[in-house]
């Protein structure tokens, strides 16, 4: 009978772990930029250029601010668009309907989301 050794691997699998974290939410906010930018591109036209098929991207500076800051240490990812007019094309105006690419690029992409994260952590196991 040979001798039975008993290794506490905890560390490692934890370090492992934190790393995997990290590169999941790194992950993530890169593919959001992505998403978020396709969400912008095709949000309708209003006014004179309704049912253009343009889309609603004149510049392509909204849709090209897009980012992400991740937070290691609190395991928290921040996405956004720094241009202030970004919240009111979102949310809209008095005067203007809102056009919700944020809301769609957060919550409209779980499974895409849980993919891409899921990829990440497993990494290395």
């Amino acid at each position: 009978m040979g001798l039975l050794e008993i290794a506490d691997n905890s560390a490692r699998v934890r370090a492992m772990m934190e790393s995997n974290i990290g590169r999941a939410l790194a992950d993530w906010g890169r593919d959001w930029e992505l998403v978020a930018a396709i969400e912008i591109e095709t949000q309708p036209r209003f006014g004179s250029l309704a049912g253009s098929s343009i889309g609603a991207v004149d510049t392509g500076l909204m849709r090209d601010s897009n980012s992400h800051r991740l937070d290691q240490d609190r395991r928290e990812l921040v996405v956004g668009n720094p241009l202030n007019y970004a919240l009111y094309t979102t949310f809209g105006t008095w005067k203007m309907a809102a056009r919700p690419w944020m809301q769609n690029s957060v919550l409209g992409h779980s499974e895409r989301y849980r993919a891409v994260v899921a990829r990440a952590l497993s990494d290395g196991f």
